[in-house]
């Protein structure tokens, strides 16, 4: 599985700056991830923290779900349930 990044002690935060955001020359940086992995979405906010990357987060469409509910107004539409 995924780990979390190395957590920054307290003795050393006053040696750590971090760069300001920006978008590296892009109109906008879009990071693109599952709501169901949310220790995923913690570790990409903190590289981008870590490189200076302004980012927008979007929630993904989940396929695994988009599957279940296929199948289900197949069956729906299928089988009368009256």
């Amino acid at each position: 599985g995924y780990q979390a990044g190395l957590p920054l002690s307290d003795s050393m935060k006053n040696f750590v700056k971090y760069p300001k955001k920006d978008t590296m020359g892009m109109d906008c940086i879009y990071m693109i991830n599952l709501v169901r992995r949310p220790e995923r979405r913690a570790r990409m906010h903190q590289c981008f923290d870590e490189l200076g990357i302004d980012a927008e987060t979007i929630d993904a469409v989940d396929g695994r779900y988009q599957i279940f509910l296929f199948i289900y107004k197949e069956v729906h539409d299928f089988v009368d349930f009256s």
